[in-house]
């Protein structure tokens, strides 16, 4: 004769809400587990990637300029009136190429090339003219210009220097400059030629080559 069970039974019905209650918390754990992965890959993608010491350095602006495969980064120090020049080509790799750059007089300017130029602007106020109780109009402040070429940014060349200037304005798109001084008015053009690089294999077969 077999003894009766003293074990707990299972029953069918139990087994069938056991299976409920797990399909159930499943998704909130696989979704609670990829939220934890995507905040860990979130995190992993911000980093610092270089830190460069300023020693005497004090930053108003930056500035950053794209030419041919280079990067710099142009740092504008108000107490010297110029540039600082950092090479950031590599950002792991920054690198201090010059301290004074582009030097303008104290209470002038420089206006960087806009993008696609390589023409930088430098602006400096004259003394106010004097007043002349004579004059039916009365004189207007002037500037001196300086157009710089900056096709290497490493070393800006002074193209042209413009005396008592009153007003200057820029066309980017047509790469134009208008100058207006005691004689008259000037434009002055800015585009300027750049032998193209040596195709490659690759660039011969496209369609619009980018190179001679």
């Amino acid at each position: 004769m077999l003894s009766d069970q003293t074990g707990p039974r299972i029953t069918p019905l139990f087994v069938f809400a056991s299976l409920l209650a797990f399909a159930a918390a499943a998704p909130y754990a696989s979704a609670k587990s990829h939220k934890s992965n995507a905040q860990q890959a979130s995190t992993e993608k911000i980093k610092i990637v270089a830190h460069l010491d300023l020693p005497g350095i004090h930053v108003k602006q930056m500035f950053v300029r794209n030419t041919d495969d280079h990067n710099y980064l142009y740092l504008e120090r108000p107490h010297k009136h110029a540039f600082a020049v950092v090479d950031v080509t590599r950002p792991s790799h920054p690198s201090l190429i010059d301290r004074a750059v582009l030097p303008s007089a104290p209470g002038g300017s420089v206006n960087l090339p806009a993008q696609g130029s390589v023409l930088a602007i430098s602006v400096r106020p004259d003394q106010p003219p004097a007043a002349d109780s004579d004059a039916s109009v009365p004189p207007l402040p002037t500037e001196s210009i300086r157009l710089v070429d900056m096709s290497d940014p490493k070393h800006p060349v002074v193209l042209k220097t413009f005396e008592n200037v009153t007003s200057i304005a820029t066309d980017d798109g047509r790469k134009l400059v208008y100058i207006v001084n005691n004689e008259g008015l000037w434009i002055v053009s800015h585009h300027q030629e750049r032998p193209l690089p040596l195709c490659s294999s690759d660039a011969d077969i496209a369609a619009l080559p980018s190179c001679e």
